[in-house]
């Protein structure tokens, strides 16, 4: 690597030979001779994050399949690839889930998993929000399920903000002010119209007096 109008496909020959342990050379390379003013150096750094993440795929030892899925998410960053990289994090929560198990791309995270996926998503978002893969189709569906979850449970403010910060539309309806108002004033009304029933108290028994027994009077 030696040249600065190195092919494309003279870059895919050498990300195919990547492996978890020599693939920062093939980065460094890229680093080096691809201009990033074109893109290509993106382009690169991307098809070596799939082909980490590919690898980490087909990977059973659990130790081997960690570390190409940690080079695959430092490519797909580097890349500026936000799909790329919520994948990667996606899978290494399926592996602690499942305890290493393998989990298709399309598996679903537990409860937990899926908070702490959310949580790395927004503070990359917070990071980078103008890259053009948060508009992956997988991405929004994700983003879009976790809303609906938060809004189900009550969280109805903490759902629209998180829709509105990846600029997705909002599937549920959102209570405003006048709303609100009103129903306070229905509930109001309705609690004055009801007759309220005043519970009987009893009367306390008053205490009989001791009857006093009387006797004939006796004159001697």
């Amino acid at each position: 690597v030696c040249s600065s109008d190195l092919s494309t496909s003279q870059w895919e020959a050498w990300v195919k030979q990547a492996t978890p342990s020599t693939w920062p050379q093939i980065l460094l390379g890229a680093c080096t001779y691809a201009p990033a003013a074109d893109g290509s150096f993106a382009r690169v750094a991307s098809l070596l994050g799939a082909h980490l993440l590919e690898t980490a795929e087909h990977q059973a030892a659990m130790t081997v399949r960690d570390d190409a899925l940690l080079a695959a998410t430092t490519c797909y960053m580097l890349a500026g690839n936000a799909a790329g990289t919520a994948n990667c994090w996606k899978m290494q929560l399926q592996g602690k889930e499942t305890g290493g198990g393998k989990e298709g791309k399309g598996g679903m995270l537990g409860m937990e998993g899926l908070q702490v996926w959310m949580e790395r998503l927004i503070c990359y978002h917070e990071l980078c929000p103008t890259q053009s893969t948060w508009s992956d189709d997988s991405l929004t569906e994700a983003v879009t399920h976790f809303g609906e979850l938060l809004a189900s449970q009550g969280a109805i403010a903490a759902a629209t903000t998180l829709l509105k910060r990846f600029q997705l539309p909002v599937p549920f309806a959102v209570p405003t002010a006048a709303t609100a108002t009103a129903t306070t004033t229905n509930a109001a009304v309705t609690a004055t119209s009801v007759p309220v029933t005043k519970p009987m108290v009893p009367t306390p028994a008053q205490p009989q007096q001791p009857s006093v027994q009387s006797y004939p009077s006796y004159h001697p």
